[in-house]
């Protein structure tokens, strides 16, 4: 193909394709009759045969819900020598692309009317499209007229116009009496139609005109026939229909005689073959078994029910007049308020009518001595399981036990071992839904007459507060639901459970409280996860000056947003800031922010006890110094000293308290110790051993080359005075010129004298080196006998260049590794993109049709 104007890059209305070479238009005569161009090439349907279910409408189509197709090989004129067919026919569909949605076809059509109202010329269509960009000759246009020109005229008309833009059996190009052909065989498609909906008529009429069934009509008992079947038919119907039984015959035919049978048969064929496409109602189980099988990527060969985008229909549900109003009164709710992911205001003055109810109903219904007596052994309880509770007890009252003692969520599991995935697998389990199997109240109720159903029971509970676990207090449920009615106030119904912005109730415990186990508690553990979070939260949160605000650190780790800080919250929020941790930090950290042992940490708590090492301008001027060391070191003072003295006195205390409570506790239950303190203990007694076998080594005295140091001052003095020490010892005294001998190069330094290392002389030292390691010559090195010595400046530059060979070798090796494995996993991508490509067509599709047969059925 020819390659027509500019290459890529280079059209003015900024189109372009994908290479170059793609810019030509394919030839029409190049053999191919389906020769797309690369810009509109689009893969073949996901499945072959499709023309023969899906005959194509004969009727105009609104098409235009597909992709925009460019044209950049359009930008300037036509070459010599260009496949105007294939040009137009491209052009056509980017006209029916753009114009088939819009809802005025005729201001379009007037548009392109510049020389003669109510008429297109070939010269219009031209000058149209030069101004949208689209450079054509008037002899390709000529094309586009000749197409859709019925009575060849040379322009069309604004009925011919919807044809060229809506048709679909238009072909450009084709032949030159297309247009007619396609006139005609509408005309015959709606006369064939009009006398096979009156077929009855037309043969009762053939037997009357042919009594003795000899089957052979004149033409004028042919128009009888035909004009006593259908009013409307006009002669030149009677002559097109009476000239189609002569096909082979030239001359005079009006003398003839037809077969009237011949004549249904060939109606009912002619029918057959325009019939319209196929309802989605009425396609085979073939066709569904295919949908079904391309389905499998997605389905596994179950596609489910299909959503009918239609209300859940519940046969208990019930209808009811309510101020000339019917209103439909639901058994149970559609969709929880819990799990919504926004409530509308409708929404939610709905949930709080079906709430009024029960507040009205419910007391009369259950006494509250009752109720207190089957939640006795509950401080918190599910919404579900009190629903349930509640309905079973309105159904079956005074037969039911009261609710069993809930088991705590580190029943499961021994948290306070310190082991990470038994802690964070118990912190994570939560109630399970329970879907309630009653169907409501029935019979007329003793609250008033109000009937009391599961959905009015569900929406009450909704009104509760609960904790993220969806739990309600047992005592707050309680006083709400007695309380008199005088009692009641706007603001309750306002700051109801269905407040989002408010926060609930405490979550559950995730570990036993120090009371019944001790906890773990470390505060330089706890400390050091502090300097982590901050340092690796600082890098993603942005705070003002610099410094991070408690604040803001406390969303951070409240990973449910639900207010509190859990356990499991700080192990999400360390696997997700990729904090390094294990369950004993995270249980030294969580004692430290929750020192009054309540479970749970709210932005209070948190503020208060979380604390890192750097501070503010201020508090650095808060602590001056109070003294020096001669030995080193600076002592301070002042409030924030004196805060972080007595601080570190009360760590100690807890830790000595801590550690009777842990060895009392190991002393009760004569089981060996949790793994953790184990651990920590042991660590002890191993510092501390290594500590005592240290001083052995060392021994009462330090060595006599220290004996300088040793006799350094100490103690706490101004800073002038340490100043005046320190250079002191170095000013010469007169005595000393006389009595002490003359300084080696290393006593002229501070450092102390490193001769037994430098020198080492005694075979015993482990510095020492023996002669065949100190005197080492060229030739005992390099001969045959010796042992290759890295440390040889020739033989390490040969072991480095065989170091980097065999570096670049494998580096080589493992590029190509990393290729071929990427190029494998990119064609599996690629596979299976087109696999769930053709299921999900095929999915929707099949949807589709099941929809349409229950719609029918």
């Amino acid at each position: 193909a020819k390659v027509q104007g500019h290459i890529k890059g280079q059209d003015r209305l900024m189109r372009t394709v994908l290479r170059p070479e793609d810019v030509g238009t394919p030839r029409s005569d190049s053999g191919d009759p389906e020769a797309k161009h690369p810009v509109n090439f689009d893969k073949e349907e996901y499945y072959p045969g499709r023309s023969l279910l899906d005959a194509i409408s004969q009727e105009p189509g609104n098409d235009f819900q597909i992709r925009p197709i460019h044209l950049p090989d359009f930008a300037n004129p036509p070459p010599p020598g260009a496949d105007s067919v294939n040009r137009m026919r491209r052009l056509r569909e980017v006209l029916k692309q753009r114009y088939a949605g819009r809802p005025r076809l005729m201001g379009v059509f007037k548009n392109c009317c510049l020389q003669k109202p109510g008429f297109a010329f070939a010269k219009d269509i031209q000058m149209v499209l030069d101004q949208m960009g689209i450079k054509v000759d008037e002899s390709e246009c000529s094309l586009l007229i000749r197409a859709c020109d019925k009575d060849r005229k040379g322009a069309v008309n604004f009925e011919e116009f919807t044809d060229l833009i809506l048709g679909p059996e238009l072909q450009v190009g084709g032949g030159d009496y297309q247009a007619q052909d396609r006139h005609v065989t509408h005309v015959t498609r709606t006369l064939v139609d009009g006398l096979l909906s009156n077929g009855t008529k037309l043969g009762n009429a053939f037997c009357e005109l042919d009594p003795d069934r000899r089957y052979e009509v004149s033409k004028a008992q042919f128009g009888n026939a035909l004009g006593s079947a259908c009013n409307h038919v006009s002669k030149q119907a009677v002559e097109f229909l009476w000239a189609a039984m002569f096909p082979n015959e030239k001359g005079n035919i009006d003398d003839g005689k037809v077969d009237w049978r011949d004549f249904m048969s060939q109606l009912a064929h002619f029918s057959h073959d325009n019939r319209p496409p196929t309802p989605i109602c009425l396609q085979g189980r073939k066709r569904q078994y295919d949908l079904l099988q391309r389905t499998f990527p997605l389905t596994k060969g179950d596609p489910g029910k299909p959503d009918l985008s239609r209300p859940h229909q519940d046969a208990s549900n019930t209808m009811v007049i309510i101020a000339d109003q019917l209103v439909p009164r639901p058994t149970a709710l559609l969709n929880k308020p819990r799990e919504a992911a926004m409530l509308t205001t409708q929404y939610v003055e709905d949930i709080q009518n079906k709430a009024m109810r029960v507040e009205r109903a419910l007391p009369a219904r259950i006494p509250r001595e009752r109720l207190r007596k089957l939640l006795k052994n509950r401080e918190m309880i599910h919404q579900d399981e009190l629903a349930d509770l509640l309905l079973k007890e309105m159904e079956q009252p005074m037969s039911q036990d009261p609710v069993p003692k809930q088991v705590p969520a580190w029943a499961s599991a021994d948290v306070m071992s310190l082991d990470q995935d038994s802690a964070a697998s118990s912190s994570k389990a939560c109630p399970a839904e329970r879907k309630s199997s009653s169907s409501g109240g029935g019979g007329t109720p003793p609250g008033g007459g109000i009937d009391v159903r599961e959905a009015d029971i569900h929406s009450y509970l909704a009104t509760q507060r609960t904790n993220k676990d969806h739990e309600v207090s047992v005592e707050e449920f309680l006083d709400h639901l007695y309380k008199p009615e005088h009692e009641r106030k706007s603001i309750h119904r306002v700051n109801d459970g269905l407040n989002r912005n408010l926060r609930g109730h405490r979550p559950s415990r995730e570990r036993p409280a120090h009371g019944e186990i001790p906890r773990h508690e470390n505060y330089w553990q706890a400390r050091y996860i502090m300097e982590l979070l901050g340092d690796n939260i600082s890098a993603v949160e942005c705070s003002n000056g610099g410094k991070l605000k408690s604040a803001n650190m406390f969303k951070r780790l409240d990973m449910d947003g639900d207010g509190y800080i859990t356990l499991s919250d700080l192990h999400q929020a360390c696997d997700k800031y990729r904090v390094p941790h294990s369950s004993v930090d995270l249980h030294a950290f969580f004692s430290e922010i929750d020192r009054e042992d309540k479970g749970s940490v709210d932005v209070g708590d948190f503020t208060r006890n979380y604390q890192m090492q750097q501070g503010s301008l201020l508090d650095s001027m808060s602590r001056p110094i109070r003294h020096v060391l001669h030995e080193g070191g600076v002592e301070y003072a002042g409030p924030v000293q004196d805060k972080l003295d007595q601080q570190e006195h009360e760590l100690a205390a807890s830790h000595a308290t801590n550690s009777v409570a842990h060895e009392a506790a190991q002393r009760r239950s004569h089981s060996e110790p949790a793994p953790g303190r184990a651990m920590s203990s042991s660590l002890g007694s191993v510092r501390s051993q290594m500590s005592r076998t240290g001083a052995a080594i060392a021994g009462p005295g330090s060595p006599k080359i220290y004996e300088h140091e040793v006799g350094l001052i100490t103690g706490k003095a101004r800073v002038s005075d340490i100043i005046r020490a320190r250079c002191s010892a170095w000013k010469p005294d007169k005595t000393e010129i006389f009595t002490s001998p003359a300084r080696s190069r290393y006593g002229m330094t501070a450092f102390p004298d490193t001769r037994h290392i430098t020198e080492a002389n005694m075979p015993n030292c482990s510095h020492y080196m023996p002669d065949s390691e100190r005197f080492k010559t060229t030739s005992s090195m390099s001969s045959i006998f010796a042992v290759p010595d890295h440390r040889s400046p020739q033989m390490e530059d040969t072991m480095r260049k065989h170091a980097r060979s065999e570096f670049r070798v494998e580096r080589i090796r493992e590029r190509q590794r990393e290729f071929s494995e990427r190029s494998h996993a990119a064609n599996e991508a690629t596979r299976e993109f087109d696999e769930l490509k053709v299921a999900r067509k095929a999915l929707n599709q099949f949807n589709y049709e099941r929809k349409c047969r229950m719609s029918c059925a």
